[in-house]
């Protein structure tokens, strides 16, 4: 009988001492992406990792430890935009994000906050948005101004074009930054005084893309369409201190 009694006891005991220290049931949200992953890119230190995926996020996560440091969305609401680009600027400070409305954003790395929210509503410049900042990531041109990407402070008006600049590319050195618009015009600019160097109107309604050769002395210039009706070639080298094709 006393047998009986103090195991009764126990049993009451020991489900008193569960209830006391047992942990409560709490909502646990997944904080991984819902769908396969697009791309994962580490940053220049390798300290972090960024991914996109096809459920419409990108998220930044601590390559150590695979802990989640940001879920990159829009409006607070990642079911509203889906973002369908994320990478890392040279310099690793910044990440740039492109929605499917072919916005972009750019945001501080360690902040995690917007540096320019919104920054272009075109295609062009949206899927060239890299091509904006410095080799050194400390400079970017926006709507024909350069800003310096930590202050966001204005440094440089360009000018010239008579539409705004959706081409940007610097050479390798920095020393230089092409400009291509909707006017048919490239520009080659001075990337420490803003001077024009070289300013060439071409034929060709659009020009699709420019990039500096590897030594920095001459500008690809490339057309989808071609430059003339007569002439289909799709590419044209410019010298880019004379401007001479």
């Amino acid at each position: 009988m006393f047998i009986r009694i103090f195991s009764v006891i126990c049993f009451f005991l020991l489900s008193a001492y569960n209830n006391c220290f047992a942990q409560q049931p709490k909502l646990v949200l997944p904080v991984g992406h819902s769908k396969s992953i697009i791309s994962a890119t580490f940053s220049p230190d390798s300290k972090k990792v960024l991914t996109l995926s096809a459920d419409g996020t990108a998220k930044l996560w601590d390559a150590a430890t695979g802990n989640l440091l940001k879920d990159f969305v829009a409006g607070g609401d990642a079911s509203i935009v889906f973002v369908t680009m994320a990478k890392f600027t040279p310099d690793g400070q910044h990440i740039v994000t492109g929605y499917e409305s072919s916005y972009s954003s750019i945001w501080g790395l360690n902040s995690g906050d917007p540096g320019w929210d919104w920054v272009y509503n075109n295609y062009a410049a949206y899927n060239n948005i890299l091509d904006h900042f410095s080799p050194d990531g400390k400079l970017i041109l926006l709507n024909d101004t350069v800003y310096n990407t930590a202050t966001k402070k204005p440094l440089l008006g360009l000018k010239g074009h008579k539409a705004s600049a959706t081409l940007v590319c610097y050479s390798s050195d920095g020393k230089k930054i092409a400009t291509a618009a909707s006017d048919s015009m490239v520009i080659i600019y001075n990337a420490q005084s803003g001077k024009l160097l070289v300013k060439r109107k071409f034929k060709s309604p659009s020009i699709d893309a420019i990039r500096f050769s590897p030594d920095n002395k001459s500008l690809y210039i490339f057309s989808h369409n071609g430059f003339t009706a007569k002439n289909k070639t799709n590419v044209l080298v410019m010298d880019a201190t004379t401007g001479k094709i």
